[in-house]
């Protein structure tokens, strides 16, 4: 028989900005145990998980998000508040020019997360 070839798997750490909304809480259950989890959010996470590290961070500080999203593989954007709150704070907070969440992550001004290729297929060279 062949011998199966083996490789060091990597756990891939995944930032969820506003990870103590619903849809954070309901994410974070469903990726429970396949990613390292980096939770961000103003409003204070106490049921931290194994797999799982809080930061207290604000998306609309630029420096927040540099440092949340430092040495992650992927983001996911929930915050600022949705449901929980009015509409005129997310609006605001996306839309300011030259400081919005929105013109710094199309800038690409948090950090560099690879993209592309199959997360399930071979890690790249």
């Amino acid at each position: 028989a062949i011998p199966h070839a083996t490789r060091e798997t990597h756990v891939k750490t995944i930032l969820i900005t506003g990870a103590a909304g619903a849809a954070g809480r309901f994410l974070r259950r469903e990726l429970a145990g396949r990613y390292q989890l980096r939770l961000a959010d103003v409003v204070p996470i106490d049921d931290v998980g194994a797999n799982e590290s809080y930061l207290s961070a604000d998306v609309v500080s630029a420096t927040d998000m540099a440092c949340a999203a430092a040495g992650c593989d992927g983001i996911v954007h929930l915050g600022p508040v949705s449901v929980e709150g009015a509409w005129e704070p997310i609006l605001a907070a996306f839309s300011a020019p030259g400081d919005g969440v929105a013109d710094r992550m199309q800038g690409g001004d948090f950090c560099v997360v690879e993209r592309g290729g199959d997360p399930t297929g071979p890690e790249p060279d």
